[in-house]
């Protein structure tokens, strides 16, 4: 359990410093979601 924990634990870290979160736009309202998956994110 340890080793997911840590695993999840990294994959946050490396989001939070990923280029396209840091100077994501940042709206007033609405949702903005992230796959990490794809180069791709939308806006609601």
């Amino acid at each position: 359990m340890q080793e997911h924990w840590d695993a999840g634990r990294a994959d946050m870290a490396h989001t939070l410093h990923d280029p396209r979160w840091l100077q994501r736009e940042r709206r007033a309202h609405g949702v903005h979601a992230f796959d990490r998956n794809s180069d791709k994110s939308f806006s609601t």
